[in-house]
C-alpha cells in the first residue's frame, strides 16, 4: 500500500516520544496564538485533511533542512514579533518529526501547510484587491463585447441603470481557499487510488491550474450574476457561486488530477517500517522541542504589550496624535489624514480595506484614478445613511504608489522604508482637492525609521 496508518510505521520505542514532542508544539501554539488565528475555515478544514496529504513515500530521515528552516522562523518570530514566523517554525517542526519517526512525506502536506496558514490569507488579501478590479474590467469586456450596454468604473458595473459592485463575497476568497483545499483532497485520493505519486513540479502545475480555474469561476459567476441581475440579497446569488465552483472547479480539477496521476505519476514502492532513531538525535528533539515550547511563551508575552514605532509626520502644523496600533493621525472637521508606517516588506499594511471595516463601514465603489500625476485608489465608504469619500497610496517620501509588488522590492532592496498614507472627507470634492493639495506642495512630511 503506498499508505498505512501513521501509528502502525511508528516503532514502539518512538510512539511515546512523538506523543510529548508533539505535545510542546501544541503548548507552544496555545501561548503564541489568540483563538482567532486558527478558527479561520481554513485551518479547520486543512486539519481534517491532514490524514490525506500526510503521504509516506520513502523511508524515516533526517531532514536537517526541515530543522534548519524551524529554526530560522522560530529566531524570526522573536526577532519581528509576528505570529507567522512562529507558524512555520512549528509547520517544519512538524515535518521534521514526522520525517524522522515514520517516514519520508509526500510535498503535497507542504502545499496543505501553505493553504491553512495565515500567510495564505495574507496573500489573498493582498492579491485580492486587485483581481476584483481585473475581474470587473473583463466582465465588462466581455458583455460589451457579446452587444451589453454596460459601464465599468473600479468594481462597479452599470447595467441599464441598475448598479453592482464586486465586493469582497464575488471575489470568493473564500472559494479560493476552498477550491486549493479540495485539489489537496482529490489529489491525495488520487494517489490512493492509483497507487502513484507526482513529483514536486507536476504538483505546483496542478495547484497553479486551480488558480486558474478559480479566477475563470469568478468571472463566469460575476458575468451571469450582472446580466440576470442576481443582488446580493437573494438566495440564488449564494446559489450560483456554487454551481460555478462545482462546473469550473470542482469537476475539470478532478479529471485533471485523473489524467495527471494516471499518465504521468510514478508508482510507489512499500515503504520500510520506521526504525527507533539514536539517543543522541532523540535528545536533540527534546532540546528541539524545550526551544520551541519557550518561544511560543516569550513570543505570546510580546504580544501582549506590543510596541510600536510611529512616523514623524508634519503637514500644516496641524496637531498628531499617535493611535495604540503605531498609526498616527490628523483629525480636522474637513478631513481624516492617516499614516501607517510599514516597518518590512514581507508584513502585511493596515489597508483601508480592512481597517474601516471594523468600523463598521463598507466600501460600495473602489477603483484606481490619477490625480496630480500620481496613481492612487479612491472609494466610498458606506455606513448606514452616512457616506465618506476615502484614498490611499504607499509613499517612502520619494516615490508614491498603489503596487503592492513595486514598495516591497524596494524595501526588500533597502530603499527608505514606506507608509501607507490614507486620506478621508465627507465630500469627494474636498477629498480630491486635499489630495492634489499634497501632491503639487509636497508638504505632507513623513519619515520613518523602526
Amino acid at each position: 500500500m503506498m499508505t498505512t496508518i501513521l501509528s502502525s510505521r511508528l516503532s514502539t520505542g518512538a510512539r511515546h516520544p512523538i506523543v510529548i514532542l508533539a505535545l510542546a508544539g501544541i503548548v507552544g501554539g496555545i501561548a503564541a496564538f489568540p483563538l482567532s488565528y486558527v478558527s479561520n475555515t481554513n485551518v479547520w478544514i486543512g486539519l481534517c485533511l491532514l490524514p490525506f496529504a500526510c503521504l509516506i513515500t520513502g523511508e524515516t530521515r533526517k531532514n536537517y533542512l526541515y530543522l534548519f528552516l524551524s529554526l530560522v522562523m522560530g529566531g524570526l518570530s522573536l526577532l519581528y514579533g509576528l505570529k507567522l514566523f512562529y507558524f512555520f517554525a512549528l509547520a517544519f517542526y512538524g515535518l521534521w518529526l514526522v520525517e524522522l519517526m515514520i517516514g519520508k512525506c509526500h510535498p503535497l502536506l507542504l502545499v496543505l501547510v501553505v493553504c491553512m496558514s495565515p500567510a495564505f490569507l495574507q496573500i489573498s488579501g493582498i492579491l485580492g484587491f486587485p483581481i476584483r478590479l481585473q475581474l470587473s474590467a473583463w466582465t465588462g469586456w466581455l458583455l460589451q463585447a457579446v452587444g451589453v450596454d454596460i459601464h465599468v468604473a473600479g468594481n462597479v458595473m452599470v447595467l441599464e441603470g441598475a448598479t453592482f459592485s464586486v465586493d469582497d463575497a464575488c471575489m470568493g476568497l473564500n472559494m479560493l481557499a476552498i477550491s486549493l483545499l479540495m485539489g489537496v483532497f482529490i489529489l491525495g485520493h488520487r494517489f490512493r487510488v492509483e497507487r502513484k505519486q507526482l513529483s514536486a513540479g507536476y504538483i505546483v502545475l496542478f495547484f497553479t491550474a486551480v488558480f486558474v480555474l478559480n479566477i475563470i469561476a469568478n468571472l463566469f459567476r460575476i458575468v451571469v450574476l450582472v446580466m440576470f441581475r442576481i443582488g446580493p440579497e437573494q438566495a440564488l446569488h449564494g446559489g450560483m457561486g456554487l454551481a460555478c465552483l462545482l462546473v469550473y472547479v470542482v469537476i475539470p480539477v478532478y479529471f485533471l488530477a485523473v489524467f495527471l496521476v494516471r499518465q504521468l505519476g510514478k508508482g510507489l514502492r512499500p515503504v520500510p517500517v520506521a526504525m527507533p532513531v539514536s539517543p543522541g538525535v532523540e535528545l536533540l528533539q527534546y532540546l528541539f522541542a524545550a526551544t520551541l515550547l519557550i518561544t511560543g511563551v516569550t513570543l505570546g508575552q510580546q504580544l501582549k504589550a506590543p510596541a510600536f514605532s510611529y512616523a514623524t509626520v508634519a503637514y500644516q502644523n496641524l496637531p498628531t496624535e499617535n493611535l495604540p496600533s503605531g498609526v498616527t493621525r490628523i483629525a480636522t472637521n474637513e478631513f481624516l489624514l492617516y499614516v501607517k508606517p510599514i516597518p518590512e516588506f514581507f508584513v502585511a499594511e493596515h489597508s483601508p480595506l480592512f481597517c474601516w471595516r471594523g468600523s463598521g463601514y463598507t466600501f460600495s465603489t473602489i477603483q484606481e484614478q490619477i490625480v496630480a500625476g500620481r496613481t492612487i485608489y479612491r472609494g466610498e465608504l458606506v455606513k448606514g445613511n452616512e457616506v465618506l469619500h476615502t484614498a490611499w497610496w504607499y509613499s517612502n517620501g520619494e516615490v508614491e504608489t498603489i503596487s503592492q509588488l513595486d514598495w516591497r522590492m524596494r524595501m526588500l532592496r533597502g530603499e527608505n522604508k514606506f507608509c501607507l498614507i490614507n486620506i478621508t472627507a465627507q465630500d469627494e470634492a474636498a477629498l480630491l482637492r486635499r489630495v492634489e493639495e499634497v501632491f503639487h506642495n509636497n508638504n505632507l512630511l513623513v519619515h520613518y525609521e523602526k
